[in-house]
């Protein structure tokens, strides 16, 4: 089976192709990091699945979702996010995606729906895109919910230039424990469970 990763995350993209492997020790998997990239790539047609994540910059992972559905001939997609990518993966659920994978799932469900992916079985993949649809419809107004306060914002941009807690806390002369404490809430309103997450929502809402 051939397999393409699409993703600028290099760790998610090694976190996805260890999985892979492990259901598919024979799989072939290309791994690339935008739709430019992708569409250098030499044969679409020769693929039987690609992985898209939703969180590339500029809403580009819907971009790329929707160039390879549109292909005469394509792979099929699995589409990879996180669960507070709400308006994101509303988005997606309106084309033929086949399945879903998300940070926040336990990645038994994914070794599952690819095994059931391979052997041509398409239930697995209705039912997380059902589970998909049924968190949207629950939580599509999540975005709209979040209200972070001017300083928030303002250590958020910091945090995905880079800075460490202790840079900010000398940039914005406040101790490193009111840094702290702004990251633990920031996690805590934006619904992520580390900082990648924190990056992922920056660019999603226009922050950066």
């Amino acid at each position: 089976m051939q397999i393409i990763v699409i993703t600028h995350l290099q760790l998610w993209a090694e976190i996805l192709a260890q999985s892979i492997v492990k259901v598919l020790p024979d799989a072939k998997i290309e791994i690339v990091a935008s739709k430019a990239q992708l569409e250098d790539f030499k044969d679409l047609s020769k693929l039987d699945l690609a992985i898209v994540d939703l969180s590339i910059p500029d809403k580009e992972g819907l971009d790329i979702t929707r160039y390879i559905l549109n292909l005469e001939k394509g792979p099929e997609v699995f589409i990879s996010a996180q669960l507070s990518e709400v308006d994101l993966l509303k988005e997606s659920l309106k084309y033929r995606v086949h399945s879903y994978i998300t940070e926040e799932h336990n990645f038994d469900l994914f070794e599952t729906t690819l095994s059931a992916f391979a052997d041509n079985d398409k239930s697995v993949g209705r039912r997380t895109r059902k589970e998909i649809k049924q968190w949207v419809e629950k939580n599509e107004s999540f975005i709209t919910q979040v209200k972070l306060s001017k300083r928030e914002r303002e250590i958020l941009r910091m945090i995905c230039t880079e800075q460490t807690s202790t840079e900010i806390a000398k940039d914005l002369f406040i101790s490193e424990h009111t840094v702290l404490t702004h990251r633990k809430n920031l996690l805590k309103k934006v619904g992520c469970k580390n900082t990648v997450g924190l990056v992922h929502y920056a660019y999603q809402n226009e922050l950066i």
